[in-house]
């Protein structure tokens, strides 16, 4: 994944995250899934569902609708950008749910509207 987001644009507030995190750890994988996989999802989504499959209790943070799918198949724990947004806010690292929904599509993520308000509700989050 690092590999995808470091060949990206320059100035991608992934590249500042990766780069300025202190808990963010960046691991290596051999991805081991069937070369369909990467045809089909990607590399980055690929070395995911695979360091999740051979490390048990990791969570895959997926937002990908293929590679959702695929987690699921190999029963993995999943989450994904809102999930996040959602265990920091309620960790009390993150001061707004809100505010970090709109951050994230600020930089140029998609999130579901519809699914995103929902969710803020459900926390009671501002």
């Amino acid at each position: 994944m690092v590999e995808e987001i470091a060949a990206g644009a320059v100035d991608d507030p992934l590249n500042a995250l990766l780069s300025g995190s202190r808990w963010l750890s960046v691991v290596e994988t051999n991805a081991l899934l069937s070369p369909l996989a990467f045809a089909r999802l990607g590399r980055g989504e690929t070395e995911v569902l695979e360091y999740a499959r051979t490390h048990a209790g990791t969570v895959a943070v997926l937002d990908d609708k293929a590679a959702r799918r695929a987690a699921g198949m190999l029963r993995l724990p999943l989450t994904g950008t809102l999930g996040v947004l959602a265990a920091a806010f309620e960790a009390g690292c993150l001061p707004s749910f809100t505010g970090g929904v709109a951050a994230v599509v600020q930089a140029g993520l998609y999130v579901d509207p519809v699914i995103a308000a929902e969710l803020g509700a459900r926390l009671k989050a501002p």
